[in-house]
């Protein structure tokens, strides 16, 4: 059976069991269908980039780090973990108002899917950081699917 053709994007994330965030891509076929197969990210597709809703005026507060190679995720099936999201250090204590209240979070990928002519962008859900003295880090994330 021939290998799929990734044609479009399906971001999400995942709140880890540490309290981390994973920044999970998966792919669908032309038929909008899940391709569950990939074992490696397809080498043709740019590696996603992150925009935090909160960045302006900014500053966010939230970071991306990228992956150097997204893995396989075992939360998400046939997606990849392409990345960590996280609050910006050092976080404020207390946190104040409104700190990481409802932050929607874009993931654009610029090229590399069949017949993509230009980038796109999808909602990968809205994160909400609260302030959690039972966490090593003091604070807790919840997110919101799009």
């Amino acid at each position: 059976m021939a290998t799929k053709k990734a044609s479009a994007v399906a971001p999400s994330i995942t709140v880890n069991d540490d309290g981390t965030l994973s920044l999970n891509i998966g792919f669908t076929d032309e038929d909008g269908l899940p391709i569950t197969t990939l074992t490696t990210w397809p080498s043709a597709v740019s590696f996603p980039t992150v925009a935090f809703s909160d960045a302006t005026p900014g500053p966010s507060s939230l970071t991306y780090t990228p992956a150097a190679t997204p893995a396989v995720s075992t939360a998400v099936p046939g997606a990849f973990v392409a990345g960590a999201i996280v609050p910006t250090t050092p976080i404020p204590s207390p946190l104040p108002t409104g700190y990481g209240q409802n932050v929607d979070v874009q993931v654009s990928i610029a090229s590399g899917l069949t017949g993509q002519t230009a980038a796109i962008t999808e909602d990968a859900g809205t994160v909400t950081i609260t302030a959690d003295a039972s966490k090593p880090s003091g604070f807790s994330s919840v997110v919101t699917a799009p």
